[in-house]
């Protein structure tokens, strides 16, 4: 299959009153970047400041149409008169009408409203849906007669975007021609979960919409239109579920692909939702990793660790772990032991939480503990684990004979790390060097004015605006990296410091890349910043060395070998790759 370019337009500006300076900044922005090609591809549309709709002819680049929302009194409010704003869209698949969901402003329930626009003449009529609290996802059937869209009673209203998406729990047929389908058909029938739905899709025959969800026990399902029972595919780990963002049916109706939002694809039997992805080829998110001599050993989200040839990047051993629901997972620096933490429920009033303490090399749970509600993996040079309790006190764990131990040493809440001669270090508004042994402070220096975390009061509640929310020390226990995030404006700062006193050593600027791992060399002068691409940074002057870039997904995991020379990092993608650092 060749990638030859068919054709190129260029676009005629809309006409000149066409205000683009309503609405919400931030929803413009999104908008205005998202085009959407009519199925016979005659036709192609963009919503231009929510306020206004702009269809093109995309063959000759020719501006054809430009829709207005209609002006109305919205239901919380019969008396006043208010215009509506472009929420989503659909071409028909003839591409000669458009289907447009309208927000009537000064929201409440049942202020959306559907109009079906005639492209060629320009008239339009609006829909009658029934009576609904909220509109969730949408999809107009293969011969153009029929919307499909979920309908929710007395839930949250949906989230505006191009596709919208609700805790729908009903399909509800609307016929957009005289033949058309109606009729309201149950998402779920007899489960009792909360489920958010992505987006529908009809299949080919337009029997059956199909649905991929968000947050629950389904990943996807599909909704028989002629009175067969519903099926519902259980997504096949606690934390992919969240992420899938798109279907696929073939053809001829047969098989569902799904691909999440970092790009990994599974397919399925569409009638019994037996999963087709070849086993050696089935990937997940890359959670954790770290180096075992001359092997790199992975965890993934599934539950599958792996361990690999770090030269060669031959597979040498494929196993598997018990995965402890919406849990973090972190590895010991020398892959012997495998941790997942689960986060309590403060709503619940839980206070502890549960840590699982897994053998990578045979997948068995060792240990079952408990520690602080935001305790992270924190493991000795020794190899033992160390574990902050509920009431600030230190716990350490000798994983290889079960033994533990009660430390000296009380701490305060904060981002937690251990350097490698064993100082508990904290950072919140001052950064705090403890002995784990005795408690005796050993160093503490306030952070600087302009890295102090600050807070934003909302209505109902507290935001933090700028924190600290990641650091790293470097092997000598001389320097510590800070992440600090600020959210409004949003930006990333990386600040290098000396960790006895403070001095800061180095500033950098991320701009508004998101920096997810934080790790110095062994030798400690390259610091690695992890986002989408992993950059290598001289610490001495700041600027950055190599830029690696490879992933189609987040990084989240990554490690150095014990020289230096290899660097391994692990994405959301599914896949580990191995960076020689030693030029």
């Amino acid at each position: 299959m060749s990638g030859k370019q068919l054709n190129e337009v260029e676009l005629t500006p809309a006409p000149a009153n066409i205000d683009q300076g309503k609405g919400n900044p931030r929803r413009q922005d999104r908008a205005a970047q998202e085009f959407f090609l009519a199925p016979d591809g005659s036709r192609v549309a963009r919503i231009l400041g929510w306020h206004r709709l702009a269809v093109w002819d995309a063959k000759t680049g020719q501006h054809v149409r430009t829709i207005e929302p209609p002006t109305l009194a919205p239901p919380a409010n019969p008396r006043l008169r208010v215009t509506g704003f472009f929420s989503s869209f659909l071409f028909s698949p003839s591409g000669h009408e458009l289907v447009a969901l309208i927000n009537v402003s000064g929201s409440g329930s049942g202020s959306e409203i559907i109009h079906v626009y005639d492209l060629s003449t320009g008239e339009n009529r609006r829909l009658d849906f029934g009576a609904t609290d909220t509109l969730g996802p949408w999809a107009i059937s293969p011969d153009g007669k029929t919307l499909a869209i979920g309908i929710s009673i007395g839930a949250d209203r949906p989230a505006l975007g191009t596709e919208p998406r609700s805790s729908a729990r009903v399909v509800r047929l609307i016929p957009l021609q005289d033949s058309g389908k109606t009729g309201d058909y149950p998402l779920f029938e007899g489960l009792t979960q909360r489920f958010y739905i992505w987006r529908f899709l009809f299949a080919p025959d337009g029997q059956s919409v199909y649905f991929c969800t968000v947050g629950t026990k389904t990943e996807w399902g599909c909704v028989s239109l002629d009175g067969k029972k519903p099926l519902h595919v259980p997504a096949n780990d606690s934390y992919e579920q969240i992420v899938t963002e798109r279907l696929a049916l073939s053809h001829d109706g047969r098989t569902v692909a799904a691909i999440s939002a970092y790009g990994i694809i599974r397919i399925w039997d569409a009638t019994t939702g037996n999963e087709l992805t070849p086993t050696d080829a089935r990937a997940s998110v890359i959670a954790t990793l770290a180096f075992d001599d001359d092997s790199v050993v992975t965890a993934a989200r599934d539950g599958t660790i792996q361990s690999w040839d770090a030269r060669t990047g031959r597979l040498k051993r494929r196993g598997s772990f018990p995965v402890l629901p919406f849990a973090g997972i972190a590895m010991s620096p020398n892959g012997r032991w495998l941790v997942q933490s689960h986060r309590p429920n403060a709503n619940q009033g839980e206070q502890e939480a549960s840590v699982v303490v897994s053998d990578p090399a045979t997948g068995e749970v060792n240990y079952r503990l408990k520690a602080d509600a935001n305790w992270d993996p924190l493991f000795t040079r020794r190899g033992t684990l160390i574990t902050v309790q509920a009431d600030n006190s230190l716990k350490e764990w000798d994983l290889t004979t079960g033994k533990k131990e009660e430390l000296g040493a009380t701490i305060t809440p904060g981002l937690h790390r251990l350097t490698n001669d064993e100082t508990f270090v904290t950072v919140y508004r001052a950064c705090v060097g403890t002995d784990i042994k005795t408690g005796r402070e050993l160093f503490r220096w306030d952070l600087p004015k302009d890295l102090l975390p600050e807070s934003v009061r909302l209505p109902r509640s507290t935001s933090e605006r700028k924190k600290v929310t990641d650091a790293a020390i470097s092997s000598d226990g001389k320097l510590i990296a800070l992440e600090v995030s600020n959210v409004n404006p949003r930006s990333q700062r990386i600040v290098v410091a000396e960790l006895q006193n403070g001095k800061i050593v180095q500033d950098i600027d991320m701009k508004n890349e998101s920096v997810n791992q934080l790790t110095f060399s062994p030798d400690g002068k390259t610091l690695v910043t992890a986002t989408i691409r992993a950059q290598l940074w001289d610490v001495a002057s700041g600027k950055p060395r190599r830029v690696l870039d490879g992933h189609s997904g987040v990084i989240l995991a990554v490690a150095f070998n014990r020289d230096g020379t290899r660097l391994a990092t692990g994405s959301a993608d599914g896949t580990v790759l191995i960076w020689d650092t030693s030029k």
